[in-house]
């Protein structure tokens, strides 16, 4: 048999990347007139913006998002006393569906708002300086950054733009606004909860698939938003925190070493020594003695 290829039509591409911000602004923000040929996209994460272009004056509330296409002079300014944060990514993109976002305010829905999460989690692993420094003019790749972050960039807001064409959302009035903030928000929590759970089972031999059932939550958002919050893996930081209880518990003097295996779950006393190694570099004997030798220098 005989096999044909079929070529996947593309409705739009994002070619160049101009600008990747999330910024945390003063209730004093004023931005001054500009006017460039690529397209650029806000979205109100907190607060209250007044832009102008134009087209007119308009308000912008948390949650709503605007598009300034090539060559239209904008400004804006917070306002309200609101200190804005906002997300601001300027791209060249020239296919003719984009005129679907001339002169309209968006919000979006949930799963929109969820794929701007996830722009924003890959814009921060793969740029350098952050996108939410106020450091950052141009754009430079971060070395190292992970496997295809910058591809995954382009691939989301895509989808985005798909999303927001496809479901024709202008000019969408009186809905919630849930917000990246609110998300971050709700993602410290779930951490938080781990991070206490850990403690409480601090002997327990726990898994991915145990935390998952837990906390009813997918195995890739928990890592995801786990790194996110404490810069580890959830496995190496239960195993660090269990070397850091050990130090404690080596520290008060209360048990011999055998008894601290057994109070965290080590399956042997030789299993404990070699992973406080790993982590401290030092044993746990080896450990106690420079605990012992600090308390003599101080007196």
């Amino acid at each position: 048999m005989e096999f044909q290829s079929y070529k996947l039509r593309e409705e739009l591409a994002i070619t160049k990347l101009y600008s990747f911000h999330y910024f945390e602004l003063e209730a004093s923000f004023i931005a001054s007139q500009e006017r460039h040929d690529f397209w650029e996209m806000v979205y109100v994460d907190k607060g209250e913006i007044e832009i102008v272009t134009d087209c007119g004056r308009r308000h912008l509330k948390q949650g709503d998002m605007i598009f300034y296409p090539p060559n239209v002079v904008h400004e804006g300014r917070a306002c309200n006393g609101s200190a804005p944060v906002l997300l601001i990514l300027s791209f060249e993109c020239h296919a003719a569906c984009m005129s679907h976002f001339n002169n309209v305010t968006l919000q979006l829905d949930d799963r929109e708002r969820e794929m701007l999460s996830e722009l924003l989690e890959e814009g921060l692993a793969c740029f350098d300086p952050a996108v939410d420094s106020r450091d950052t003019v141009n754009l430079a790749s971060r070395t190292p950054s992970p496997f295809g972050s910058e591809q995954l960039v382009k691939i989301t807001l895509e989808a985005l733009l798909i999303r927001l064409i496809r479901n024709g959302r202008q000019e969408r009035k009186g809905r919630t606004a849930a917000t990246l903030a609110a998300k971050q928000n709700r993602d410290k929590d779930i951490v938080e909860s781990i991070l206490a759970y850990m403690e409480r089972h601090i002997a327990s031999d726990l898994s991915h698939a145990l935390l998952c059932r837990e906390f009813a939550i997918g195995r890739s958002q928990l890592t995801a938003i786990f790194y996110e919050r404490t810069g580890f893996g959830v496995m190496e930081y239960f195993s660090r925190m269990k070397v850091k209880t050990a130090q404690t518990l080596i520290r008060e003097e209360k048990y011999n070493f055998t008894e601290i295996a057994g109070r965290l779950g080590y399956s042997s006393v030789h299993y404990f020594s070699r992973s406080f190694k790993r982590k401290t570099g030092m044993t746990p004997t080896e450990y106690a003695r420079s605990v012992k030798a600090r308390l003599r220098q101080q007196r």
